[in-house]
């Protein structure tokens, strides 16, 4: 049985969450040994990181990884295509949304710890590296109507998460995220999914009861 090693507050748990149900892989999510950002943690997991894997003996970290590997071990439904160049290109789309998106949005969750009066130069900032990057996002995709065509592949997990968190989370702090025709059509298409949509809403609950702690 796999173990997933997982925080509901981690956008990156939710991404491996939406991969493995689409994929019908069978696994127990478990809470995090000792808790997050423990020397006990790091025992089990020594990049102290969430989401996780446990097979027996075999760890693996970083969502990326855990969903490459669970694509060859389960390899159907494929969620990336056997085109080379195909699958170069998704596995780029899905780069960018851990190293372009969600670390965009992750520079704001400091704010949150600021007063109201003293952050609005650093929330313009944000604003305006958020515009900067869902404008290259919009140029980015061509969704048909998901990234890969006419099935949800491993590239397009991460997104629909992710963006609805970075709308709440913008709007917490008194700005808008503006998304483009594509990126709006693609997100209906993804939260049309049942799994998805399940996923999206479980994540906003989660996600309002933290700011609503800040």
């Amino acid at each position: 049985m796999i173990e997933l090693i997982n925080r509901p507050i981690s956008i990156y748990g939710v991404k491996v969450r939406i991969y493995m149900d689409l994929k019908s892989v069978e696994y127990k999510q478990i809470p995090v040994p000792g808790g997050f950002r423990t020397a006990e943690y790091r025992k089990h997991v020594p990049s102290g990181t969430v989401p996780a894997i446990r097979i027996g003996d075999f760890v693996l970290h970083d969502s990326g990884a855990i969903m490459e590997y669970l694509e060859e071990c389960f390899p159907d439904p494929p969620m990336l295509p056997s085109d080379l160049q195909d699958r170069a290109k998704l596995r780029a789309l899905a780069n960018f949304h851990d190293t372009k998106l969600e670390a965009t949005i992750r520079t704001c969750f400091p704010l949150f710890s600021q007063q109201v009066e003293s952050r609005a130069e650093a929330v313009s900032v944000f604003d305006d590296a958020m515009a900067d990057t869902m404008d290259r996002l919009e140029s980015l995709i061509d969704p048909q109507p998901f990234l890969g065509g006419a099935a949800i592949s491993l590239a397009d997990c991460g997104y629909p998460t992710t963006i609805r968190m970075g709308e709440r989370m913008m709007a917490a702090l008194g700005v808008s995220m503006i998304l483009g025709d594509k990126t709006k059509a693609w997100l209906a298409a993804l939260e049309a999914n049942a799994v998805v949509g399940k996923y999206v809403k479980e994540y906003l609950r989660t996600l309002d009861e933290w700011i609503e702690e800040k």
